[in-house]
């Protein structure tokens, strides 16, 4: 689902004002660790307060607003920490929160349609999500502990890696979605409403959403990022 609140963000404007227009915007502090906000508090007061830089909170809080951008490399190093950090609790949030729910609604769904349309649904979503999981576990195991060994200037095992490498494994995972809402709205008898596709619809619709956000936080901050780091640059 695109949402967008209708406002470039900058560091000066209030948290509760721009969450109340785009709430996918708590979604966005949970990520980062933030659990609570003051009344009145600017997005730069509230990093500071979280030791979090203000202009990379708003960067991705305005991704998430469907304002693009072009690289971000200007970034102080110590922000590749902030958004591994922030990384990692996406992941989360994908295989506890979004999996779940959505495997429930495709069982619901298929109590609806049948054994074999359900088989074909979620035979087709757990082969896409392991694609997710395997993505994930990459980063985790093997791309973040060599990120965190630039910014702690140690060597690591990983002899022939780089970020090189990473960009050339690094793939959209959350473009293989859209043949399976294709299945879902195209090729599944219904002779009434159904509640439940709607929803699934929905629910996909947010995955594929957070998961394209995800990847241009990848390709357009932590991989510009990470290669200045690489090549002995400090922030600029």
């Amino acid at each position: 689902m695109h949402f967008n609140s209708g406002s470039y963000i900058t560091a000066d404007m209030e948290v509760g004002r721009i969450i109340k227009e785009n709430p996918i915007l708590l979604l966005v502090l949970e990520n980062f660790g933030i659990f609570q906000m003051k009344k009145n508090q600017t997005f730069e007061e509230l990093s500071i307060e979280n030791q979090l830089s203000p202009e990379l909170l708003v960067l991705i809080c305005n991704l998430h607003s469907g304002y693009y951008l072009d690289k971000a490399d200007h970034l102080p190093n110590e922000s590749l920490r902030q958004i591994i950090f922030y990384l990692k609790n996406s992941h989360q949030y994908y295989l506890n929160e979004k999996y779940p729910e959505i495997r429930e609604l495709i069982r619901v769904f298929g109590e609806n349609t049948g054994k074999e349309i359900f088989n074909i649904i979620e035979t087709y979503f757990m082969e896409y999500f392991n694609d997710v999981k395997e993505h994930i576990a990459y980063e985790e195991k093997i791309a973040f502990p060599y990120f965190f060994s630039l910014l702690d200037k140690q060597k690591i095992s990983y002899k022939n890696f780089s970020v090189r490498y990473y960009k050339e494994h690094h793939t959209d995972i959350e473009t293989s979605l859209e043949a399976l809402k294709d299945i879902i709205l195209h090729y599944i008898p219904l002779e009434k409403p159904l509640p439940v596709r709607r929803k699934l619809m929905m629910m996909l619709n947010e995955l594929a959403f957070e998961l394209k956000i995800h990847s241009l936080i990848e390709d357009m901050i932590l991989i510009p990022l990470t290669e200045r780091i690489e090549n002995g640059g400090n922030e600029q």
